[in-house]
């Protein structure tokens, strides 16, 4: 990874920043992931939220990445994951 830029260290920043956030919180309180059923899980907005918010934070961290396959692995995976809430968003209205 280079980090020897300001462009790099604020990208890397955001990156860690967005997947902690997103990937260590709860989507809101009153449950856990057990007790709820797999239709709301995919249908909350909330929930809904945090996976849009991991995968933009996937992209951020392959865009710090020099080798091409786990760049581009990233990369996909973060916008398969924002695709995926879009799609998940768009099928509850």
């Amino acid at each position: 990874m280079n980090c020897s830029t300001k462009q790099n260290r604020l990208c890397l920043a955001g990156a860690l920043a967005l997947l902690t956030s997103s990937l260590s919180t709860h989507a809101h309180p009153g449950h856990s992931l057990q007790d709820a059923s797999t239709a709301h899980l995919f249908t909350n907005p909330d929930h809904l939220t945090v996976l849009a918010l991991g995968g933009i934070g996937f992209f951020a961290a392959g865009y710090l990445i020099q080798r091409r396959l786990p760049r581009r692995l990233l990369q996909g995976s973060g916008v398969a994951a924002v695709l995926a809430a879009m799609v998940l968003w768009g099928l509850r209205a």
